[in-house]
């Protein structure tokens, strides 16, 4: 993790050894989240989530009990959602009682390896972008329901550089 102290003009890294060691062909995406002063990062290819707390600069490597790896992850009451890296599954990770659940699309959405480069929440749905695929999924996190939001009926191996999201926090 490299942290940038804007007041001093200073770069510090830390964590460094951690990865070096243990992390080697595993990596984090540019998705995360801030909650109470930590931020949470989820890997792509293990059932594992970096913690960092920002105050104490401390480094933790949650274990989950489901799950082979995310692309995405969205905080919403006490919850983390998270989509699959390599399948087509959504995880509800419960902050408050570490229980994970999987939800599983009713049909195939992407041809290629990978399955989700960007999520958004809007309203009571979180829509997943495809890195591969066609289809936008819509995912109601009430509810449980999944559907195909918008098909662009563009279908390839090669990853499309159609969508880019930025999370804004308040």
């Amino acid at each position: 993790i490299i942290r940038f102290d804007w007041k001093f003009n200073k770069v510090k890294y830390i964590g460094k050894e951690i990865f070096e060691a243990n992390y080697d062909e595993n990596y984090l995406r540019q998705q995360y989240e801030i909650v109470n002063g930590k931020l949470y990062m989820p890997f792509t290819d293990r059932n594992n989530i970096l913690v960092f707390d920002l105050e104490k600069e401390a480094i933790d490597i949650l274990m989950l009990e489901k799950g082979e790896g995310w692309s995405t992850i969205d905080y919403i009451d006490n919850v983390m959602w998270m989509a699959a890296w390599k399948s087509n599954e959504i995880y509800k990770w419960d902050l408050r009682t570490h229980e994970v659940i999987k939800y599983d699309f009713p049909y195939e959405m992407n041809t290629g390896k990978y399955k989700f480069a960007f999520s958004y929440v809007a309203g009571k749905k979180i829509f997943y972008f495809p890195v591969t695929g066609d289809k936008i999924i819509s995912f109601d996190y009430i509810s449980g329901r999944i559907d195909c939001a918008i098909e662009s009926g563009i279908i390839t191996d090669e990853p499309l550089s159609t969508y880019s999201l930025l999370k804004s926090k308040k």
